[in-house]
């Protein structure tokens, strides 16, 4: 077959997605070499996308306020990731794990960034969570801090009020401004851009360890016959192939069919997990 060189951009695969899909189906006749860019961790991706697409529109979401559409470019989104991060790791939160829960927004988005490029441990919540499933993960997962919507106000004043986990910092993504020691994500983003006028590069110059601890997952297990949860309409095989570690222990590759026994220590994976449906299909 003939070799074909092409360069994808953004603009290309949104004019051309659907023509795409069909010329690069795989026909025995066809073959397609692509050139794309390798990256080692997300820092490098945002980087790159604020060298590389720095005008175009990155985010287009309405206004709460005014309720019209905002365009956020690519410069203007990672120069807020950047400012956030600055402003988390000047309140002693660097290396620290932080939790973040809300509704599909900008404002998820952007913290979830500004702690895994440069601050510490990002701890994504489940907003499917009960209240009792969400304080019980708070406290298990030893988060310092958590990013959160007005949706979730109640349930984090209660935490607040029965001193729940080690949560030193309630960042609200709605807030304007602190209010009764709640911290507002927009007021963290201007307080990270006067430090960065000021020279404060933390956040920036910080390295990257491919190697370390950057999102925590948490699962959380129920009895679904004692639980109001609806039981899923099948079980799924999931398999895991990689290494893993307890604490801070040496990397074990996980050997086919290996049981890894309950320990007091945080045990750590790394590799990739597949599960096959029903009609043998692997996800």
């Amino acid at each position: 077959g003939n070799v074909i060189d092409f360069m994808i951009t953004p603009s290309f695969i949104e004019d051309n997605f659907s023509k795409m899909v069909d010329f690069l189906r795989p026909d025995g006749k066809t073959q397609v070499s692509v050139e794309y860019d390798e990256f080692n961790n997300l820092k490098e991706i945002i980087n790159n996308s604020k060298q590389e697409f720095g005008n175009e529109a990155a985010f287009k979401f309405k206004n709460p306020t005014t309720k019209e559409m905002t365009t956020m470019s690519y410069k203007e989104y990672i120069e807020e990731v950047e400012a956030l991060g600055t402003a988390l790791i000047e309140l002693g939160l660097k290396d620290k794990r932080i939790g973040v829960i809300g509704e599909n927004r900008y404002e998820w988005q952007e913290a979830y960034l500004s702690i895994t490029c440069g601050t510490g441990i990002v701890v994504p919540l489940d907003k499917a969570l009960t209240e009792n499933e969400l304080l019980s993960l708070i406290e298990r997962s030893e988060i310092e801090a958590i990013f959160y919507t007005s949706k979730y106000t109640e349930v984090m004043d209660r935490a607040r009020k029965e001193n729940i986990g080690k949560i030193k910092y309630y960042i609200s993504m709605d807030l304007e401004e602190k209010t009764d020691n709640i911290y507002s994500q927009k007021e963290l983003i201007k307080n990270g851009k006067e430090l960065l006028k000021n020279g404060n590069r933390e956040f920036l110059d910080a390295k990257i360890d491919n190697d370390v601890l950057a999102v925590m997952l948490l699962l959380l297990w129920v009895n679904i016959a004692n639980s109001q949860q609806s039981m899923p309409a099948f079980y799924p095989d999931i398999y895991f192939a990689g290494e893993y570690r307890l604490a801070d222990g040496p990397w074990n590759m996980v050997e086919d069919g290996q049981h890894i026994p309950a320990t007091k220590a945080d045990v750590t994976l790394r590799g990739r997990f597949h599960m096959v449906a029903p009609d043998g299909e692997y996800i």
